[in-house]
């Protein structure tokens, strides 16, 4: 979902799962003018989390070229096995399909930020939070305490262990801007 807050010229727009949930509440929370595009922006297959190119037809030229673009990112392994348990609690998913299925199906990759953060490959965004580091980002980027995010993750389940070798080349594959961008490598999170 996409907030933009006009007092601090700022669009804040992101990938699922990528801590934005979070991130949005803590900007709505703010004494300032922020409005929650959530339902006021459609877009085909997208569902709440618009890509770059929507968000900038919704507000215009003007708005787009003079705010500073924020968005959040996660390593990407570590996403899709988030999205994929995600998606069977919402039961957009039926839990019969594989992990591995989900993964080669490719239907994840419109909300990936190697999607909806980049232009070919320039990112959009002018500066990220990254899931690993919320807390300090929240800090350094908006200048709020966000010292209460705690991640609900299955703390039993470690995202590698989800993935063999080929699944693992196939992520990086597809995710390879937001990999090499950000810094990502399958072991580090």
């Amino acid at each position: 979902m996409t907030v933009l807050l006009h007092d601090r010229k700022t669009i804040f727009f992101r990938p699922m799962k990528t801590g934005g949930t979070t991130i949005r509440r803590a900007l709505m929370d703010l004494k300032e003018n922020n409005v929650n595009l959530k339902g006021r922006v459609t877009a085909p297959h997208t569902m709440l989390h618009h890509p770059w190119w929507i968000i900038k037809t919704y507000v215009g030229e003007e708005v787009w070229n003079e705010y500073h673009k924020i968005s959040s990112v996660r390593n990407p392994w570590d996403m899709l096995v988030s999205l994929y348990f995600y998606d069977i609690q919402e039961r957009t998913l039926t839990p019969d399909i594989s992990f591995s299925s989900f993964v080669y199906s490719n239907s994840w990759f419109r909300v990936t930020a190697s999607n909806m953060i980049f232009d070919e490959d320039k990112c959009i965004a002018d500066d990220v939070i990254k899931l690993e580091t919320i807390n300090e980002d929240m800090k350094r980027v908006f200048n709020i305490d966000n010292s209460y995010h705690e991640n609900n993750q299955n703390l039993n389940l470690n995202y590698r262990d989800m993935y063999d070798l080929d699944m693992v080349n196939h992520v990086r594959d597809m995710c390879y801007k937001e990999i090499e961008k950000f810094g990502y490598d399958f072991d580090t999170t």
